[in-house]
């Protein structure tokens, strides 16, 4: 750590240096101060392998951006210095930035950046105090100045060609982040306010919900203004009931955040439409809304936003309205505990309470355990009859592993949440690729989201967020589609695991499959069924009871062959069998052997291997029946090779 302090102090000692060679002597102690300040908090390791010219360049042409800067606005510059019109170089595109300092710029722009596929080498990004002119020009600083907080960020992304047009598309983009990142600052408190407004409101109203009590809600309200939720936008909205245009109405001047009317304008017409399914769902007298936006958020985090709608109700307890609220809830929401959650911890109650299970007990404490892994979504958005399925579903995959799918639509038919379990030792990228095939074949759509988690327990478990087609009728066979799932993903294991189920009964098969499923080759599994195998693991079972060498052998005609060919199964224990006693012997036997093909299996409990050579033979005279030739041929075989 020292070594490295030592280093960059070096390094800043020579950036003074060009300075003052540069600048005069007012000007350079000005332009110094704030070349330590813009690079203070970038890692030793950027400094050293830059060229020093290219560190006091970039930093210059930084601070002559912010030279002017009107109140209010931001300054954006997008290039590819070059040394001789820019007097410093990057092997990157830059993007400069100044702007007034304010919360999610810098996670928000690199989220932004990556969201176009671009990687953010270098990201530069220094607080500095500085004062300006009544024209947003920087000045020098006086004692009663009143100081600004600017951010100044400097990313460095892949190199884009100039003549793209790719410029001015990034500057728009970045333009249009910083805006928001403004909007949803500067209307922080006006969005508390109209919460508060929203749960005043909940207070007098006359609804009568069996589901949720009106407290309950109001404490769900209060808890996400304590930390729990970035308040990205709010709008009113005025529920229109006329039977030829009925839908809702925007209330005008209510936007707030990213929903200004200047950020999100009003649409054209006056009424926007709902289907009759919406209307009935916003008919009904649970006081709240919770469920995902359609859009995803393009601050803070890359996630489709929260939205919570507090109902607004007539004094007869009709719904006529609503506060709607657009955020993320933050990261403390996601590890707190499902009991310290209003609304969820009434859904939790109540799933204890159908389950039958106490709490102290060993199941409930099972059935705590799943809902506290569960996702946060599917607690805020589950009915409590669809959090008891989902949850106890989940409960009965310790005692019986096995995939499962559990899906859930949203209120609005507008995307369906699914969980797929999945053992974890076959989860790949390949596997969840074919479960989104099945899933968007099914909903016959291309647009969806995955997260995926690996707990403690032996499952992978895979989120899917998938966008229903407009028009969609609110049908999906989750069974059907589970079963769909189960085909894609099953491999010549699962096979091998149901043959010798089969074979020998549910706990001599499975006992043999946990010592032999590891223990057949990629080779082996091409070229047999799996229920072929159970055959050969079989006769390593009885060579590996009979002390000495051992073979067993399989005389047999394939489906294959129609009739004119056989094939000899060898399998010696412990080593390979030599051809230069095999081959002799059979070729003595009256058969032409035309190809063999050897393959090792292995016992993985007691690490025993057994080597299987399957010959390809031909018989040199008229081919009698194998049954009738079986047996004599292995006696044969057997006594030849050991005489």
């Amino acid at each position: 750590m020292m070594a490295e302090l030592k280093e960059k102090t070096h390094v800043f000692k020579q950036l003074k240096k060009i300075i003052n060679d540069r600048f005069d002597k007012n000007e350079a102690p000005v332009i110094s101060d704030f070349m330590c300040q813009y690079y203070n908090d970038v890692a030793c390791e950027d400094l050293v392998e830059r060229e020093l010219e290219d560190l006091y360049g970039a930093a210059v042409a930084h601070w002559n951006l912010a030279e002017s800067r009107p109140a209010n606005t931001s300054q954006v510059s997008v290039y590819n210095p070059d040394l001789e019109t820019h007097g410093w170089q990057s092997a990157y595109s830059v993007i400069e930035i100044v702007t007034t300092d304010r919360p999610y710029l810098v996670s928000s722009l690199t989220m932004s950046l990556n969201q176009r596929g671009l990687t953010c080498h270098l990201v530069v990004h220094p607080v500095i105090e500085i004062s300006r002119d009544d024209k947003g020009v920087l000045k020098a600083q006086e004692k009663n100045d009143q100081l600004i907080s600017e951010a100044y960020i400097r990313i460095e992304i892949d190199r884009q060609a100039e003549e793209s047009g790719a410029f001015q598309l990034l500057k728009q983009q970045i333009e249009k982040v910083l805006l928001h990142c403004e909007a949803v600052t500067e209307d922080w408190a006006h969005s508390v306010k109209k919460l508060h407004e929203a749960v005043g409101s909940l207070k007098n109203c006359s609804s009568k919900d069996e589901q949720q009590n009106i407290t309950e809600a109001s404490e769900f309200l209060k808890w996400l203004e304590k930390d729990n939720f970035i308040f990205l936008g709010c709008r009113e909205y005025e529920l229109v009931k006329d039977k030829k245009i009925g839908g809702v109405k925007i209330v005008e001047g209510s936007g707030l955040g990213i929903l200004r009317d200047a950020l999100a304008p009003m649409p054209d017409i006056d009424v926007i439409p709902i289907t009759k399914e919406t209307r009935a769902f916003i008919s009904e007298p649970c006081p709240l809304i919770v469920t995902k936006a359609t859009t995803k958020s393009d601050i803070q985090r890359t996630s489709y936003m929260d939205y919570v709608g507090v109902k607004k109700f007539d004094d007869k307890g009709r719904v006529v309205g609503e506060y709607r609220f657009l955020g993320l809830y933050t990261s403390a929401v996601y590890h707190a505990s499902v009991e310290q959650i209003p609304l969820v911890r009434k859904k939790v109650q109540k799933v204890f309470d159908s389950s039958l299970f106490k709490l102290n007990s060993y199941h409930g404490k099972s059935l705590m355990n799943v809902l506290e892994g569960l996702p946060r979504d599917e607690l805020f958005h589950s009915s409590d009859a669809a959090l008891l399925s989902l949850s106890m579903g989940v409960l009965q995959l310790r005692e019986r592993q096995r995939i499962r799918l559990f899906a859930r639509p949203d209120a609005y038919g507008q995307f369906v949440s699914i969980l797929v379990y999945v053992p974890r030792d076959r989860y790949n990228t390949s596997v969840r690729k074919k479960m989104e095939g099945a899933i968007c074949s099914k909903l016959k759509t291309g647009k969806i989201d995955f997260e995926v988690e690996f707990t403690e327990s032996i499952f992978a478990r895979v989120h899917f967020t998938v966008h229903t087609p407009s028009g969609w009728i609110g049908e999906f066979n989750a069974l059907e589609v589970e079963r769909e799932i189960i085909e894609i993903l099953r491999d010549w294991k699962d096979d091998l695991l149901s043959a010798s189920i089969l074979r020998f009964g549910e706990v001599a098969g499975k006992e043999l499959y946990n010592r032999y499923g590891e223990g057949f080759t990629a080779a082996y599994q091409d070229r047999y069924p799996a229920r072929f195998a159970v055959f050969d693991l079989e006769k390593a079972e009885i060579s590996s009871k009979i002390e000495g060498q051992a073979i067993q052998m399989s005389l047999y005609q394939p489906l294959e062959s129609h009739g004119k060919g056989l094939q000899f199964k060898l399998i010696n224990k412990g080593a390979p069998a030599p051809l230069s006693q095999t081959l002799p012997v059979l070729e003595n036997m009256g058969v032409t052997v035309f190809d063999e093909h050897p393959f090792e299996m292995t016992d993985n409990a007691s690490n025993s291997s057994y080597w299987v050579h399957d010959f390809g033979l031909v018989y040199n005279a008229q081919l009698p029946d194998v049954e009738q030739i079986k047996e004599k041929f292995q006696s044969v075989f057997e006594n030849m090779l050991f005489r």
